[in-house]
């Protein structure tokens, strides 16, 4: 990951977020002062990033460098679930897969604000962390259901 794309993802990661403010960046949000140094020495890139063309330079940096940052999350929390290499993941994978779960994202990614392409990008991984969590429930269920129809 470059370095832009990493301080994009850093300010994400600490629940802040990179902002307009009459023409120039701002922070809304809590950074500590080693990524607020980073913010400054960066600024006019980072604004760039986030203002700019998402499918040139350092906008395609910031928003390729957050999608994977979103994705580890996701196979992270997979693997803390346990999912890892089960139907559960599979199921996962399927879903983001889908042309109208990824449409969204994709249109947000080329046409929309950055704040824009975080919200689908959020709501994309977590349709697969949802879908997931719902295999893992019906397999549950069917669990449940066989060994109680067994013990009848």
């Amino acid at each position: 990951m470059n370095e832009i794309g990493a301080v994009v993802c850093e300010v994400y990661a600490v629940g802040a977020r990179l902002v307009v403010l009459d023409g120039g960046l701002a922070v809304d949000g809590g950074i500590p002062e080693e990524l607020k140094e980073k913010v400054r020495a960066h600024r006019q890139v980072l604004l760039d990033a986030i203002v700019g063309d998402p499918l040139e330079k350092v906008g395609w940096e910031a928003r390729t460098a957050l999608f994977r940052q979103a994705l580890r999350w996701l196979d992270r929390e997979i693997e803390k679930m346990g999912f890892e290499g089960a139907r559960q993941e599979r199921t996962a994978i399927e879903v983001l897969c889908r042309q109208d779960v990824a449409d969204s994202l994709n249109t947000a990614w080329c046409d929309g604000s950055f704040d824009e392409f975080r919200t689908a990008l959020r709501n994309y991984v977590r349709a697969g962390l949802h879908a997931a969590k719902r295999k893992n429930q019906a397999d549950k269920k069917k669990v449940i259901t066989v060994t109680t129809a067994a013990s009848m």
